[in-house]
C-alpha cells in the first residue's frame, strides 16, 4: 500500500528537521530518493519513478515540498490518485503550514501526518512583551531558548513588532478582530515611536549577525534587546 509522509506545523525548524531525518532513514533502508518540485510531479513522472525499477534494484520514493498546499485542488487530487495507484509508492512531503488528516479524503493509502506545534510559552512571551515586563520577559526568553533555536525566536520577535506597528497604524486589516484587539492593547504600552525604534534595533541586530560584525552572539543580543524595551 502506498505511503504518504507529511511533515508540517508552526514549528518549521522541527518539521523541516523531521522531514530531512525521514529522507535519511529511507535512504538507509535502501530506498532511492528523488527530490522533485511539487509542480513537476505529473503522471508521466510518476510512471517513470514507480512503474519501473532503479538501476541498482532499489525501491524508489519522491521527496517534495508543498505538494498539498502549493497546487490547485483538482491537479493535486489527480496527481495523488496516480501515486496511490502504485502500492509500492512512497511520497515524503513538507508543508509550511499545519496540515491535518482531515484534509485528505482518500480510502486507500497510508498517510503518516506529523505536525510540530510551537510551545505555548513562546506565544505567551510574544504577547506579553512590553516595557513593563522586562524581568518576566527575560526569564521567559531563557526558558524558550532551551527548546527553540535563537534565530527562530528572533524571527518571531521581528514578526511580532511588525504586527504591532501595522496595528497601531491601522493597517492590520487581514487579521482577525480578536487578534487586532490584543495587538492594539500591547502596542499602546510602547507607543508608535518606541515600536519603530525597537523595530530598527531588530533590523540592526539582524544585519550585524549576518555580517558577523557584532561583538555579541545572538543570545546576548536578545538579552540586551529585552532589557532595553
Amino acid at each position: 500500500m502506498a505511503k504518504i509522509y507529511i511533515f508540517s506545523g508552526e514549528d518549521i525548524v522541527s518539521s523541516r528537521n523531521a522531514y530531512i531525518d525521514q529522507i535519511e532513514f529511507l535512504k538507509k533502508q535502501k530506498q532511492e530518493i528523488g527530490h522533485i518540485p511539487a509542480k513537476e510531479i505529473n503522471d508521466e513522472l510518476i510512471e517513470s519513478v514507480f512503474g519501473g525499477s532503479s538501476l541498482f534494484g532499489l525501491s524508489r520514493a519522491i521527496a517534495t515540498e508543498k505538494f498539498f498546499s502549493g497546487q490547485k485542488s483538482k491537479t493535486k487530487d489527480q496527481t495523488l490518485e496516480k501515486i496511490l495507484s502504485f502500492p509500492q509508492a512512497v511520497l515524503i512531503d513538507w508543508e509550511e503550514k499545519e496540515f491535518t488528516k482531515a484534509a485528505i479524503n482518500k480510502p486507500r493509502g497510508v498517510f503518516i501526518v506529523k505536525n510540530f506545534a510551537l510551545p505555548k510559552i513562546l506565544w505567551k512571551f510574544l504577547d506579553e512583551l512590553s516595557p513593563e515586563n522586562k524581568t518576566q520577559n527575560l526569564q521567559a526568553l531563557h526558558k524558550i531558548i532551551l527548546s527553540l533555536e535563537p534565530h527562530f525566536i528572533f524571527s518571531m520577535i521581528i514578526r511580532q513588532f511588525r504586527l504591532l506597528i501595522l496595528t497601531i497604524d491601522g493597517e492590520a486589516d487581514n487579521l482577525a478582530s480578536w487578534q487586532k484587539n490584543k495587538l492594539a492593547g500591547q502596542a499602546t504600552k510602547f507607543g508608535r515611536e518606541k515600536l519603530i525604534r525597537v523595530y530598527r534595533t531588530l533590523l540592526e541586530i539582524d544585519i550585524k549577525q549576518k555580517t558577523s560584525s557584532s561583538p555579541f552572539d545572538l543570545n546576548s543580543e536578545l538579552d540586551l534587546l529585552i532589557l532595553g524595551l
